[in-house]
Parts: structure tokens; C-alpha cells; sequence
């Protein structure tokens, strides 16, 4: 066994190169491309045309100490003015000083002309998040300024109802800032790929029974092609209704064939979502 300053030396490494890295559990240690594990775009999918099409997404980004400039790291979901939902993974153990949220652009390079800045006041990743088996991947983040709603490229995200189901097959969006393959490089430009959702059956014979939870949602295609790659953890993935179905958590390399997305299911943490923003709805 690794002693626990390795570890954590190790883990800061990560921090500083490439962006969150969790631990894995016994079978997805050995899985290169876990999502949240490097800042990383969507693969199979096309760039969207302009900052309306998917006003709810979010750019999470960190100040480089060397620089003094912000780069892109993780994605999320504008719920309401003062709050934003992400992954568990890409905000655990982080401090909020030196994180902002970006908002209202589908363009990196125009984050500073054109989108909506925002500092972080609070970090509230779920309490039985699990970095060791990716469980309970959900967060939320509270800003330390409200988001003006009235912004033509800035929509909270619909969310759906407290254990909600979605057929398989459903029609899913996801979109970030990701790399367009694995390993790739990272977009400027916002991507979106549809990919269905899939049964849970299919997922665990994919990743095995005990490694997809009941708080884990899956979509993609069998054959590959389509998927949500590095870069694009905590971002969203949508039905065509804007209901946020998922947020992008993990998986096995990139559009892999036999290996779907694998995202947090929104739908069993709607209540706790609530409890902690004290959204109304």
C-alpha cells in the first residue's frame, strides 16, 4: 500500500498539471481516462452556434498563482442567481479562494469581454461523496454575487422531479469545454454531443455491478464515437426540455466502444439540491 504523504503528494501533482484527482476504487484505478482526473471536449459532437443555445453552462476555473489569469478546469449548471451545481470530484478539498465561475459566453478566449464573472463564496460538496468509488458526485456552489437573470445568454437549468425517471433511449445533450478525443487537446469553443440514455443493465455489464450505483446515470452509444470527455466533468447533460438529466462524472477512457458516460443522476438529489440552496421550485 502507497503511504498516505505519496498519495498526497502525488495528488497535489495532479492538482497543479491537470485538475482534480480523486482516488479510484479497486476496478477503476486501472481505467486511464477517468473524466474528473485531467482538465480536459466533447467527442463525436459539433461547436454550438452562439451563447444562447446553452445558457445554463457554466465554466469553473482556477487563478494561476504564476500568471494571475484564470483557466478552465471543470463545467456546471446555473440553478438559480446565486447558486451553480458541479460535480463532487472537481471541488472537493478545494478552497474556494482562487476558484471563480464564469457565465454567459460559449467562448473561452471571451470569458473576460463578454461573459459574467463570478467569485465563490462557499464549496458544499454532498456529504457521502465518495473519491474512492465516485459516489454521491455532486455539489454545489454558492457565489459571493448574484448573476443578473436578465442576461439574454444566462438561463438557471429546469430541474427534474425528486427521483424521476428517464427511459432509456432518451434524447441527452451534453456540453462542455472538453477535449475533443482522448487524450486530446481542450475547445474554445462550447461542444455538444446527443447521446441516449442507456438501461443499467447495459452500463454495469459495461463497468461491472458493483462500480454503477443507483446514484449513477449512463448514456452513449455501444458502437463509441460519442461521449463526454476530460474538460467536461460537472457540466451538464440535458433532455431536449432543458431538464438537467446528469452531470458529468466518469468513465472509461473517451467514446470507447461498450463504454458509455457514466453521470451523477440529478433526479435522487433533487430534495438535497433544495436543502442547500433553499431553491423554490
Amino acid at each position: 500500500m502507497l503511504k498516505i504523504s505519496y498519495i498526497l503528494c502525488l495528488i497535489q501533482l495532479a492538482d497543479l498539471c491537470h485538475g482534480t484527482l480523486p482516488f479510484f476504487p479497486a476496478r477503476l484505478q486501472e481505467l486511464p481516462q477517468f473524466k474528473g482526473k485531467y482538465t480536459g471536449k466533447i467527442v463525436g459532437g459539433e461547436a454550438v452556434p452562439n451563447c444562447t443555445s446553452y445558457p445554463h453552462q457554466v465554466s469553473i476555473q482556477r487563478k494561476s498563482l504564476m500568471t494571475g489569469g484564470f483557466s478552465h478546469f471543470c463545467g456546471g449548471t446555473v440553478l438559480d442567481p446565486w447558486h451553480v451545481i458541479t460535480a463532487g470530484h472537481c471541488v472537493y478539498s478545494r478552497s474556494s479562494s482562487g476558484l471563480s465561475v464564469v457565465v454567459g459566453t460559449h467562448k473561452l478566449d471571451a470569458a473576460g469581454r463578454d461573459g459574467i464573472r463570478r467569485n465563490i463564496d462557499k464549496i458544499m460538496v454532498h456529504e457521502q461523496y465518495s473519491s474512492r468509488d465516485v459516489d454521491y458526485d455532486i455539489a454545489v456552489i454558492k457565489l459571493e454575487r448574484s448573476i443578473d437573470l436578465s442576461h439574454e445568454c444566462v438561463t438557471p437549468i429546469k430541474l427534474p422531479q425528486q427521483n424521476q425517471t428517464f427511459p432509456v433511449g432518451t434524447e441527452t445533450f451534453a456540453t462542455g469545454w472538453g477535449t475533443t478525443s482522448e487524450g486530446g487537446s481542450t475547445s474554445n469553443t462550447l461542444r455538444v454531443v446527443e447521446v441516449p440514455v442507456v438501461s443499467d443493465t447495459d452500463c454495469k455489464d459495461s463497468y461491472g455491478e458493483e462500480d454503477i450505483t443507483d446514484r449513477m446515470i449512463c448514456a452513449g452509444i455501444k458502437e463509441g464515437g460519442k461521449d463526454s470527455c476530460q474538460g467536461d466533468s460537472g457540466g451538464p447533460l440535458v433532455d431536449r426540455y432543458n431538464t438537467l438529466v446528469g452531470i458529468t462524472s466518469w468513465g472509461y477512457g473517451c467514446a470507447r466502444p461498450q463504454f458509455y458516460g457514466v453521470y451523477t443522476r440529478v433526479a435522487k438529489f433533487v430534495d438535497w439540491i433544495r436543502l442547500n440552496t433553499m431553491l423554490k421550485i
